[in-house]
């Protein structure tokens, strides 16, 4: 499988299903020119070609490198530590899309049940109750 067709019948699927360019304010965008690493003293590297990066109201948060399927999976990395990590230290709850993963646990499970649920704050386990 090549790269085209990796996009095409895995990655492409997967970001839909996750909900990006789905949920409001979510975008996926295809080959993005990027400004390149920052080095210091306001000096960069050359602009880069992202496969995708993944954004949310506005905020770069992640770049996604296709590859073709039978390379090795660390293949992409030297390419994406080249963005500047800057514009990707950032967290970005989308409630939403939590809210809709919250009703469909609560779908899933027997609510008659104990049931153990681990949350990262409280605001989190707020919005599981």
């Amino acid at each position: 499988m090549n790269e085209a067709e990796t996009r095409a019948e895995l990655i492409d699927p997967a970001l839909q299903t996750a909900g990006w360019g789905v949920v409001d304010g979510s975008r996926v965008g295809r080959e993005v020119i990027t400004l390149g690493r920052l080095q210091g003293a306001g000096k960069r590297l050359k602009q880069d070609i992202a496969d995708y990066v993944l954004s949310y109201r506005g905020h770069k948060l992640a770049v996604i490198e296709a590859k073709c399927r039978d390379l090795a999976d660390t293949e992409g990395v030297a390419q994406a530590k080249r963005y500047s990590e800057d514009d990707f230290n950032k967290l970005i709850e989308i409630k939403e899309r939590e809210a809709y993963r919250v009703k469909l646990f609560m779908q899933a499970i027997d609510q008659r049940q104990k049931t153990l649920v681990f949350c990262a704050t409280q605001v989190h386990a707020l919005a599981v109750r």
